[in-house]
């Protein structure tokens, strides 16, 4: 993955096609290809990176589309596009039989009655 990256960034095609890079190597060499991206970037590239690296997303494109079975479910601001995302993918808090919701914390103190 290391040699397919670095000769895909020693030329410079019209359009890059990016796919899944940033998640492989480790740290050092993740940071590295980021920094690359981020230069042929401001070359005025055109890019295109396909990830499931949020985190990558966010802090790369500057525009993001999510595909979902082959269609657009929505396109725009990175940030905006990977919070609907995720707010999709989130379960939905379970019914509590008193109305409140699993996700919500009630502190419950005793009462001195009680004592």
């Amino acid at each position: 993955m290391r040699l397919a990256f670095a000769i895909s960034t020693a030329v410079e095609p019209e359009v890059l096609l990016v796919d899944e890079v940033m998640s492989v190597g480790d740290l050092a060499f993740q940071k590295k290809a980021a920094d690359q991206m981020k230069g042929m970037m401001s070359k005025s590239r055109t890019m295109v990176m396909v990830s499931h690296d949020l985190h990558s997303i966010r802090k790369i494109c500057t525009h993001a589309i999510w595909l979902q079975h082959g269609s657009v479910v929505m396109h725009g601001n990175p940030d905006e596009v990977c919070d609907a995302y995720v707010r999709s993918i989130a379960p939905p808090a379970d019914p509590h039989p008193v109305g409140a919701t699993v996700t919500e914390v009630v502190e419950v103190r005793p009462s001195s009655a009680a004592a």
